[in-house]
């Protein structure tokens, strides 16, 4: 500890590659976070609750390139959204190359979560990273050409869905591996910050580009964002030597040793069937926003965009509440409380009398959500061992990305038979069944885990 401080005070420039310890002070924050961040790096007295350490230059690093890779993977979906409806004018290609961008991800990732937990996580993130890098700009000099049409563009989807469905496992994994097993929940929470930054300041670049440029540039910028990360992954320290890999026995059984730890395991199947039922009936509300904006309250444009800029600051007052005390708001308990939150402020959401009523409560549902999300992937990082992480977060990313559009077909058929406030008040109900459950299971759950503890 002594050598690391005066390391610190003789090299300036390692002092502000942490970063403050990945709380990230080289963007720019709120004063709520800053102040937030402040807080996390100050020594502690006894008195404190916790006494959270630094996470380190690695995981700062990581931040750094994971919040870049964010922003690019918005840029780029942006812009092939754009292109795609510039080239067809048809709302069934714009979903039809959505969906082909979704779906190889929500198959390969369980599968990919396999090469996570037997190859070199650094490297297989070099090669996805390489691989995005490669992707847009082929994409680009393809454009600048003129030989793009619809069906080369629906070809990059297919890959590019390839590509994250391998990613997405592989970065989960990689985050836990780069800080000790008590900060776990921080890191994982502080990530979770750039996946809605990214949502945040990819539209303020590729807006600019796209109105006055043109869209070749976009994918330019998308390669230099991804570029961020594989120049910083020769500096990023990877402590993975934990993992005790047993013998290879086939792929099908290594395919289900993930699949029975997520469902069987009584630390991590309520934390992962409680999400699955979230994801199912609570988080497809937020695709109706425009029909309950226009459709209910008759606010138009300017409704959605006020129900919009709600949700998304329930999500980031989510991630800073959490980042504040991750150990103690990231566990089962927290998850399904969450769920009950949530279902509450949903079901008065369906009744909401007015529309500023409505902005207040999708807030509070955005912020539950997203809690609750975040204590599942918190729960899973702590509990699941590393040999097998990999596999877990793949389920986990597939359930994430699939389970709200199967939920947002049926709440949409239902809402096309009554009203968009029925298939909202029946999620919220649901949730808050599921959380009568849980509750008079908790007893059942305990003694099956302190079994497994034995």
């Amino acid at each position: 500890m002594g050598r690391r401080r005066s390391t610190e005070k003789a090299n300036p420039q390692f002092h502000l590659i942490s970063i403050l310890d990945c709380e990230l002070a080289g963007a720019r924050f709120s004063m709520q976070e800053i102040n937030l961040l402040q807080y996390m790096s100050e020594p502690r007295t006894s008195s404190d609750q916790i006494q959270p350490q630094r996470l380190g230059r690695s995981y700062a690093l990581y931040w750094a390139g994971s919040l870049s890779v964010a922003i690019g993977l918005w840029v780029q979906r942006l812009t092939v959204a754009w292109l795609a409806w510039e080239m067809t004018g048809s709302g069934f290609w714009l979903g039809l190359i959505a969906t082909a961008d979704l779906l190889p991800s929500v198959a390969l990732g369980p599968v990919a979560g396999i090469f996570a937990d037997r190859l070199d996580r650094k490297r297989l993130t070099l090669l996805c990273q390489s691989s995005n890098v490669a992707l847009v700009l082929v994409l680009a000099i393809f454009i600048s050409d003129g030989h793009i049409d619809r069906y080369w563009l629906l070809a990059f989807a297919v890959l590019n869905g390839l590509i994250s469905g391998v990613q997405q496992p592989v970065r989960m994994s990689l985050t836990a591996t780069l800080v000790s097993k008590p900060q776990i929940a921080r890191a994982v929470t502080l990530m979770s910050i750039n996946a809605h930054a990214g949502r945040f300041a990819g539209p303020i670049i590729v807006g600019p580009i796209l109105a006055f440029g043109e869209t070749s540039h976009a994918f330019l910028a998308a390669a230099g964002l991804y570029g961020a990360m594989i120049v910083l992954l020769p500096f990023i320290r990877v402590g993975d030597n934990s993992r005790d890999l047993t013998e290879w026995k086939g792929f099908r059984n290594e395919f289900s040793v993930g699949i029975r730890f997520a469902t069987m395991n009584s630390a991590v199947s309520p934390v992962i069937w409680s999400f699955l039922l979230l994801s199912v009936f609570g988080r497809p509300i937020f695709e109706l926003l425009p029909g309950l904006a226009d459709g209910i309250f008759r606010e138009g444009a300017s409704g959605f965009s006020w129900l919009a800029g709600a949700v998304g600051a329930g999500t980031i007052a989510a991630c800073l509440w959490l980042a504040h005390r991750p150990d103690a708001r990231c566990t089962l308990g927290a998850v399904i409380n969450h769920i009950f939150l949530f279902g509450a402020s949903a079901l008065a959401l369906s009744v909401a009398p007015n529309f500023w009523t409505a902005v207040g409560l999708a807030t509070v549902a955005a912020f539950t959500a997203t809690a609750a999300t975040i204590a599942t992937v918190a729960v899973i990082q702590l509990s699941v061992p590393d040999d097998i992480r990999g596999r877990v977060l793949g389920i986990y990313g597939a359930l994430y990305r699939a389970a709200p559009a199967v939920g947002a077909i049926a709440m949409g058929w239902i809402s096309d038979i009554t009203s968009l406030r029925w298939p909202i008040a029946i999620g919220a109900v649901v949730c808050i069944v599921w959380w009568l459950v849980m509750h008079f299971a908790k007893p059942r759950l305990a003694q099956a885990q302190e079994a497994d503890a034995d």
